[in-house]
């Protein structure tokens, strides 16, 4: 290893705001591993490939090394280092629920997070694709549905589906889904959720379409 590879290795961490000790846990060696490294101590090490591509920096004669995801029965096996504060917020979450999986605890804790950035077209796109896959309504509402931090009630009713969902920006809104994949939205004080004729939905029903812009009601997913 030649005597500048070390420097460089460290203007590159340096660069990202990074300590040693964070690049040796993203790469899994030691931060005595790193520091002999950079003080070209150390030329030849089996984490170099590691730092090369976790720094993204070109080294003569030590290629990027590209690691596939292991994707193992619809789980994609992902890698992230996180500071020690929230680790223990992620353990406190465990001990809270009752789970002791450190996998299914961060799982939660995401899909939490991304489900309260829902917008009603998302989720209402999601149930009519898994009802197209099922066959059934109530299944297919209730695997989306189930837990979801916005929904605040669900009913079931002669094959459709009815819940809420809280709107971040009008309130609650009532949405109603038949078994045949028609939809209507209603706003808190019972009157139609509109969209204009050319941005609505295929499934959205007749009257919570308007021809033209301009209506109090009108709101641009």
């Amino acid at each position: 290893m030649s005597d500048d590879i070390g420097p460089m290795i460290r203007t590159a961490r340096e660069r990202r705001g990074w300590s040693q000790e964070f690049l040796a846990a993203k790469v899994g060696a030691t931060q005595s591993t790193i520091d002999r490294i950079e003080s070209g101590l150390t030329r030849r090490s089996r984490v170099l490939p590691e730092i090369v591509s976790a720094l993204d920096i070109d080294l003569p004669g030590h290629e990027k090394r590209q690691t596939p995801t292991q994707v193992v029965g619809g789980f994609a096996r992902v890698t992230y280092v996180l500071p020690k504060e929230l680790i223990e917020r992620i353990e406190q979450y465990k001990f809270a629920i009752g789970i002791s999986s450190d996998d299914e605890a961060v799982r939660r804790i995401i899909d939490d997070f991304l489900k309260k950035r829902d917008e009603i077209v998302d989720v209402i796109n999601r149930i009519i694709n898994k009802y197209k896959l099922i066959k059934s309504m109530r299944e297919a509402a209730g695997t989306v549905l189930a837990n979801h931090p916005l929904v605040t009630t669900i009913s079931f009713d002669k094959g459709g589906v009815v819940f809420d969902f809280d709107d971040s920006l009008y309130g609650k809104l009532d949405i109603e889904i038949t078994s045949w994949g028609l939809v209507s939205i209603k706003k808190p004080d019972g009157s139609n959720f509109f969209f204009h004729k050319s941005d609505a939905p295929r499934w959205l029903s007749s009257d919570n379409i308007v021809e033209e812009y301009g209506s109090t009601d009108y709101i641009p997913f």
